[in-house]
């Protein structure tokens, strides 16, 4: 009996500390357009895919896109992210390499406090290994055109019940310029 006990004393003290909240709030942007359903059409134009600090999430996670483009370091400035509001709910969201199209997905939002969200949940099983993970990307359309995003991303594995690996990822005030229309 005090072996169930050790067991299910280890099992709650590995979930307590796992289960920490993994989206925080974060600071308001103070020189954005408040975003609503009448405007929202501002947000539609042609985006950089790689934000203006170096080793930071792109543009295209914030969307959860599952192809990593910033591995084709030849062409890397060539791609960019085409964004259009279809709905109330629903943004259709492009990645470019320069003129030909590499992928396509509507994604649902929500507005929230003038800022759209994208929030994803994610739970597989692999026979017994269990992967989850959640993302939350907050986006903000500046003043000067240019998006602010705020990326919070979180997963973890478990072989059946007991946490085996996990990685969290809080990174906030990337921005993406906002790109020329095409001719």
């Amino acid at each position: 009996m005090a072996g169930k006990n050790n067991l299910l004393f280890a099992l709650v003290l590995v979930l307590g500390l796992i289960s920490c909240r993994t989206v925080q709030d974060v600071e308001a942007v103070h020189n954005r357009i408040e975003l609503n359903q009448q405007n929202l059409s501002r947000l539609d134009g042609e985006y950089a895919v790689f934000c203006n600090r170096p080793f930071a999430a792109s543009l295209d996670l914030a969307f959860t896109f599952k192809k990593y483009w910033w591995r084709d370091v030849a062409h890397r400035k060539s791609y960019s992210v085409l964004l259009h509001a279809l709905s109330e709910r629903r943004l259709q969201v492009t990645v470019m390499r320069g003129d030909s199209l590499v992928a396509s997905k509507t994604v649902k939002y929500r507005i929230r406090n003038g800022d759209v969200y994208v929030h994803k949940i994610k739970f597989d099983f692999y026979f017994v290994l269990n992967v989850f993970g959640r993302m939350r990307s907050r986006i903000s359309l500046l003043e000067t055109g240019n998006l602010m995003v705020d990326h919070r991303n979180f997963q973890c594995a478990a072989l059946v019940f007991l946490p085996l690996t996990g990685d969290r990822v809080n990174e906030s005030g990337m921005e993406f310029r906002k790109l020329p229309a095409r001719p």
